[in-house]
């Protein structure tokens, strides 16, 4: 055993405690931990002190511990009390261990390992003590882990039945690991029964996916405005709310005329386009039938009148009456566009809801218009043909703008063409 090294020194304390049976004291525990951890043995001897001066002093297997930590020798076999006894000391041999296959403890420079040891071996003879004229071969195995060279490296230990030890260093054997090891797998023996060989066939060959064509697409739709013919009721809220003022300072409803009439001017009313004029609140009325005369159109407008409460079911009702008659012209396209402030009451916007359904199934489009917060927005978006022809305006300002954009998709909705399809 090197002396020098502490882990060997600290291992070997170890080991006498397993082979004698003899539990090791705490202070002896704590300097075989320091030891096996690399600490020096001259510091781990002086801490420990007076308690190691007492232990090499006296006999067993605490004294061959101390003395080992002290540097004294170690009691080998047939020593008793400092007296050399040699008549005797083979037949007083108990076992031979091998008790660390060191091949591991080399590592590469990467930190990896060629061997991993198996469990100690330790050598007992069946037949009593073992004889020094006879030779006896003692076995043990590594397993490879990875390609790499590695040594064999063991010691013997050698007990008598006073516990006393021997440690003797055995020669190194280098293994060189290369290659992969392969399991042979049994083959089936043949059967006695000669069977036919199957007919040959082709390997099929694996199709290939067709890949993506991409093409150029030039398309060429236009919209001309003027080529739609439209019918559009113009459905408008009167409750008395509509008469609250705007940022600029007049009543909401001034400005929602004003936006009627900018929706009129981009309808070409001399060339076929119709529109009619209902206004709802306790009830609705139809201001202007389905009609192409401006005049008639913008009087109906000026008539409106401003009354409690906000009939949307009605206001659609009646708009949707009027585009079922003999006035709406086949060919054209039959619009409803909506314009409320306010929630319906005091009959439940479903009425509305149902209405706004009859009117769509009818074929006509339907814009509705949501002027301030106070609002069934829900509703509303439900009553429109499209989630995108569902309007909110914060301001009445605001609505002339959004009525010439109704008056715009009208004739040409996105929808009708390829690229929204």
């Amino acid at each position: 055993m090197d002396e020098s090294d502490p882990r060997q020194l600290g291992r070997l304390m170890r080991r006498m405690s397993e082979i004698t049976g003899e539990p090791m004291e705490e202070e002896m525990q704590e300097a075989v931990r320091r030891l096996e951890a690399g600490e020096d043995p001259d510091k781990v001897e002086e801490d420990l002190g007076d308690l190691l001066a007492t232990r090499a002093g006296g006999s067993g297997a605490s004294a061959r511990r101390a003395a080992l930590l002290r540097r004294r020798p170690v009691p080998a076999i047939g020593e008793r009390d400092g007296s050399r006894e040699t008549h005797g000391a083979a037949h007083r041999r108990r076992t031979i261990s091998l008790p660390v296959c060191e091949a591991a403890s080399r590592a590469h420079s990467d930190g990896s390992r060629a061997l991993r040891e198996e469990a100690p071996t330790v050598f007992r003879p069946d037949s009593g003590p073992p004889n020094p004229s006879t030779q006896y071969t003692v076995t043990y195995g590594v397993r490879p882990v990875s390609e790499g060279s590695a040594e064999i490296e063991s010691s013997l230990t050698i007990q008598d039945t006073d516990g006393g030890l021997r440690n003797v260093r055995a020669s190194s054997a280098p293994i060189v690991v290369s290659g992969l090891c392969i399991t042979p797998v049994p083959t089936a023996l043949p059967s006695a029964t000669p069977t036919r060989e199957p007919t040959p066939t082709a390997t099929p060959v694996p199709t290939r996916l067709p890949a993506p064509i991409f093409l150029p697409l030039a398309l060429r739709e236009t919209c001309v405005p003027g080529q739609q013919r439209v019918d559009a009721a113009l459905v408008m809220d009167a409750s008395s709310s509509m008469l609250e003022l705007t940022v600029t300072g007049r009543p909401k409803l001034a400005a929602a005329v004003e936006a009627a009439r900018s929706f009129l001017d981009q309808l070409r009313l001399d060339e076929g386009d119709q529109a009619a004029i209902v206004s709802f609140n306790s009830d609705a009325w139809l201001r202007a039938p389905l009609t192409g005369d401006r005049a008639v159109l913008d009087g109906a407008l000026d008539g409106v009148q401003t009354a409690r409460f906000t009939r949307i079911d009605r206001g659609i009702e009646v708009a949707r009456e009027e585009l079922a008659t003999a006035r709406h012209r086949t060919g054209s396209t039959p619009v409803i566009v909506l314009l409320t402030d306010g929630k319906a009451n005091p009959v439940p916007v479903e009425a509305a809801v149902e209405q706004a359904r009859l009117a769509k199934e009818a074929g006509a489009v339907v814009f509705t218009v949501g002027l301030g917060d106070e609002l069934d927005a829900e509703a509303l978006a439900q009553m429109a043909s499209r989630p995108e022809f569902f309007y909110t305006a914060p301001d009445a300002e605001e609505l002339a703008e959004i009525y010439r954009a109704i008056a715009v998709t009208i004739p040409c909705p996105a929808t009708a063409f390829w690229g929204r399809r």
